[in-house]
């Protein structure tokens, strides 16, 4: 069953100000969430492609230690 949330399933504010900055070009940069906070976020959606989502980024972490 897909789950939405209508809500954050983390401190919005928190994450923000934890977030990495890539820096796209000079001028422009975006904030990246923490792999904590996506993985939480995927979780709680629940969707098939959520949890496929996770497998895959979990893949990529134990790949880039």
């Amino acid at each position: 069953m897909s789950r939405y949330f209508i809500y954050e399933p983390f401190d919005f504010a928190v994450e923000y100000s934890r977030a990495q900055r890539l820096e796209l070009r000079e001028g422009l940069s975006v904030p990246i969430v923490s792999l904590e906070a996506l993985l939480t976020m995927k979780r709680e959606a629940g969707r098939p492609q959520d949890l496929a989502d996770i497998d895959a980024l979990l893949e990529l972490a134990d790949h880039g230690r």
